[in-house]
């Protein structure tokens, strides 16, 4: 048990830097799909006079034809900044693109966890063999469960406290939280929301989608205690 508890935060601690390099993933894979996927269709204008503060002085479209507004602004004494307005992405390429980028995270989340359990599960057989070890071949999936706990014990407060605390968190937020699971919990929530506009059934998948950590600790760890090499079985066959 001292083994499994201290090879479980090890292996928490390899979760935490992949899902800082998810999260970096993240941004770059939203950056990808608003410039692949939208087109900017306008502005929105912002302005301030001197010792002011800015605010939003009106909204342009491109399909309105030439913005008379802004040198009327300009000769009233207000300095213009603009920020772009988008086009909507189409719903099914934005949903084809939410599980292409969401087999991309869990790919990446998956690299840290399976190479830490493959070679646990390695090391194993060897220990089994010679009587140093018991087998045990739900070591894996029992190390993946308690490396999942503190974001088990997260997402259960929070689902407590949706109706009270916890109310005004954003999903987004949440998300962020589990980047490996980002676009999952975006697409089930229809785009986010606030954790006080969560249902059960919601709640109930986001903590099916928690067990992906431990399914992946499972499996590399019975396939690393049988020697088994997938990138060989991909290659090369016999």
């Amino acid at each position: 048990m001292k083994e499994i508890l201290s090879k479980s935060l090890r292996l928490y601690g390899k979760c935490i830097v992949g899902s800082i390099m998810c999260f970096i993933l993240v941004i770059t894979l939203n950056v990808i799909e608003t410039s692949f996927f939208t087109d900017v269709i306008g502005y929105k204008a912002y302005g301030a006079k001197e010792n002011s503060e800015k605010v939003e002085l009106y909204t342009h479209y491109f399909k309105d034809g030439d913005d008379t507004k802004k040198q009327e602004y300009i000769d009233k004494g207000y300095s213009i900044s603009e920020i772009d307005i988008r086009s909507d992405i189409n719903a099914k390429t934005a949903l084809i693109w939410n599980i292409v980028s969401q087999i991309f995270l869990i790919f990446m989340m998956g690299v840290f966890v399976y190479n830490e359990l493959w070679n646990l599960g390695f090391k194993d057989t060897n220990a089994v063999r010679i009587g140093q070890k018991k087998e045990n071949k739900f070591k894996g999936l029992q190390i993946g469960l308690l490396a999942t706990v503190p974001s088990i014990i997260l997402l259960t407060v929070l689902a407590i406290g949706k109706s009270t605390f916890a109310k005004s968190i954003s999903i987004a937020l949440y998300a962020f939280l589990n980047p490996h699971l980002y676009e999952a919990i975006i697409t089930v929530t229809n785009g986010g929301g606030y954790i006080s506009s969560l249902e059960v059934w919601q709640i109930v998948v986001f903590y099916a989608l928690l067990l992906i950590i431990p399914l992946i600790a499972y499996i590399a760890y019975i396939l690393g205690y049988k020697s088994i090499l997938v990138s060989e079985k991909l290659m090369y066959k016999k």
